[in-house]
This record gives C-alpha cells, structure tokens and sequence, in this order.
C-alpha cells in the first residue's frame, strides 16, 4: 500500500476543519503537551482532519465538541492532535476553524518514501 500510504502521510501534515454548529471558544497549542482552551462548541467538522496517529483512513467530515478553560504544560490537548502538532482554532457562535501543521508528520511523509514508518500510522 505504498502509493495509499504517501498520500496519507502527506495528507496528515495539516489540519484545515471548518466547523458548523453552536459555541463560542478560542484555543492554541504548541504540541500536545502546551495548549490552551476558553469557551465550548458542538459541531460538524469539514476538512482534513490532521494527524491519525494511527493506520485508519481520514474521514473529511465528522462531529467536533470540545469545552472548558484550560492551560495546560503537562499532557493536555487531545488525543486528536498529532504530539508535535502547532495550531489554533477559534468558534464563534455557528461557525469555526481549527488550523494546524505538524512537522513529526513532515518527517514521517519524507521518511515514507524509504520505506521507514517513526509516526506508526501506515497500512
């Protein structure tokens, strides 16, 4: 599944959702570790969907929710964001964005082509 496995490991570089549903919330984190969050939404989330983490294929739409305030150093975030994974979001009454790059999956896509897997999310 080589040619499958680049396109996903090139795909989960970049986290591009649009959210539709109701919330107010703004959030940022500077890998999984080091993120904050303030305010709540309920959604349905379109785009990619960033990191797997995993071997499973990335649907482009799927429920979002999310809520409370919280700045975290230790071990916070989701297990939804990639471990290395920079980015923000923001929702403000029906709609949203969640932005984010990971460079780990940087790594993993170029590492793909010489048959070598460090993130553990090929097929």
């Amino acid at each position: 599944l080589y040619l499958p496995n680049r396109l996903f490991d090139l795909v989960d570089i970049v986290r591009l959702r649009g959210r539709v549903g109701p919330g107010f919330a703004v959030g940022a984190r500077a890998t999984r570790p080091v993120s904050a969050l303030l305010g709540g939404y309920g959604s349905v989330g379109v785009g990619l969907p960033g990191p797997r983490g995993e071997p499973k294929i990335p649907l482009p739409v799927g429920l979002d929710g999310g809520g409370g305030a919280q700045v975290s150093l230790v071990g916070s975030g989701g297990d939804e964001y990639g471990v290395l994974e920079f980015g923000a979001m923001v929702h403000l009454l029906l709609v949203g964005l969640d932005l984010g790059v990971d460079p780990g999956e940087v790594l993993d896509f170029a590492a793909g082509f010489l048959l070598l897997d460090p993130i553990g999310d090929d097929f």
